[in-house]
Order: C-alpha cells, then sequence, then structure tokens
C-alpha cells in the first residue's frame, strides 16, 4: 500500500510517500528521493527510534489538532497532515469463491475508526475504516460495491499486517 501525505512542516509544505512492502518494511519519498526508514515506539510511550539510511535518531511524536509536533532534541518541527490519498497493492483484498471479499490489514496498526457494521450497503471506494501506522492514518477503502457481511475488528485494537478486517459480499 502507499498512502501519499500533503505535509506542512513549519512554513514548508511538502509531499511524502509512504510504501510497506511485503516482508515490513518502510519507504518513504520526499522531494522525488526515496529512503529506507525504521521507525520503532520505545516501550509503548511517545518516543520513537527512527532509523533512516542507517542514521539513527531519536524522537517524540505528540499529537495535535490536525496533525502533530516532532521534536528532536532541543527543536520542535509542528507538522500539519492534510490531503491524504491512498492507493492500494493487489493483496490487500482477500476474494472468496462465493464473491465476497474481505479488507486485509495492509500493515501492523492500530484501529481508529470503523465507519460501517454489518449490513451496511457500501459503495466501491467508499472509506470503510482508518488504520494508524507511524502516527499516520490510511484511510482503507472497499474494493468493489456490496454488503458488509462481518466487521472483524473494533476501534482501538491493533492488528497485524494481513489481519481480516472487514468482509463484504
Amino acid at each position: 500500500m502507499a498512502v501519499t501525505y500533503q505535509l506542512q512542516i513549519g512554513e514548508e509544505k511538502r509531499t511524502a510517500e509512504v510504501q510497506q512492502d511485503e516482508d515490513g518494511r518502510v519507504r518513504v519519498r520526499l522531494d522525488n528521493r526515496w529512503y529506507d526508514v525504521e521507525v520503532q515506539r520505545i516501550n509503548g510511550g511517545e518516543v520513537f527510534s527512527l532509523i533512516v539510511e542507517g542514521e539513527s535518531w531519536e524522537f517524540t511524536a505528540v499529537d495535535t489538532p490536525g496533525g502533530f509536533e516532532v521534536i528532536i532534541g532541543p527543536h520542535v518541527y509542528p507538522v500539519a497532515v492534510g490531503g491524504m490519498k491512498t492507493a492500494r497493492k493487489a493483496g490487500g483484498a482477500a476474494a472468496g469463491a462465493d464473491g465476497t471479499w474481505t479488507l486485509t490489514a495492509p500493515m501492523s496498526g492500530v484501529v481508529v475508526d470503523v465507519y460501517v457494521s454489518q449490513g451496511d450497503q457500501v459503495e466501491q471506494g467508499a472509506v470503510l475504516m482508518v488504520l494508524e501506522a507511524m502516527k499516520m492514518n490510511n484511510e482503507l477503502q472497499a474494493q468493489k460495491s456490496g454488503t458488509v457481511q462481518t466487521v472483524h475488528v473494533t476501534k482501538g485494537a491493533r492488528v497485524d499486517r494481513g489481519a481480516p478486517l472487514i468482509t463484504v459480499a
């Protein structure tokens, strides 16, 4: 899955594309340059370990209305996030022989919100839920129109990559 974000870092506007491959590796594109990135939450708190191209930093990320603040050493970087576009890769929806399909987690994360319930009618492209990974919200969309058969997760649930999220027929 690739997600594109429009970021405003202080006064500077940037576009960032984030991809996670099947092995869980993360790549970020800024200004047409790709970076291999690893981010790990330290002890379940607000402190993270960030490794970019082999260079390591510790930072703190604090949620704010419309984004978050990244604190690296004595520097505070306010980041506004908007204009998110989600591009799904193959494998995010598993099709069943009976015409059903199941939205699966494209990456490990936490369910921020679920917008559908069992029995709801959905149109292709409708946002079904939001999954937070690495302090970024990812809108997960319906791959085809249908009726929600099963919602496998609830708000706040932690999910692993490939976990079933919502089944539609």
